[in-house]
């Protein structure tokens, strides 16, 4: 229902893994962001002058509608980047996925804010 806000259990994470994910969390706010430069485009599609992020905008992208922004520490990318998938990834998961993990051991998650 909207405006009414539901109250979470906290997920139980056992102690060590919690001290491992905020000395990662630690690494992770030291590190530098991301590289978001754009990839190299397609060769043939250069040759034949098309762009397929034209037909995107030309459609309607409605695959995300939310706004672009910093990734979450926790997200499986962020830990891929920062080689800590193999650690971490498997034990956030049985727990029940990073958003929830992430508020258990208060490590910030972005609020998604929709397009408009």
């Amino acid at each position: 229902a909207e405006g009414v806000e539901l109250e979470e259990d906290l997920v139980d994470v056992p102690p060590a893994l919690a001290a491992e994910i905020l000395a990662y969390y630690e690494i992770w706010k030291a590190s530098p962001p991301p590289d978001t430069t754009p990839k190299p485009t397609n060769a043939v599609f250069d040759w034949f002058g098309y762009d397929p992020k034209k037909d995107v905008k030309k459609q309607g992208d409605t695959r995300n509608v939310f706004e672009e922004q910093a990734p979450d520490p926790l997200s499986y990318g962020e830990l891929r980047r920062l080689g800590y998938y193999d650690a971490l990834a498997a034990p956030i998961v049985e727990l029940g996925g990073y958003v929830a993990v992430s508020k258990a051991v208060g490590v910030p998650i972005a609020k998604l804010t929709a397009r408009k």
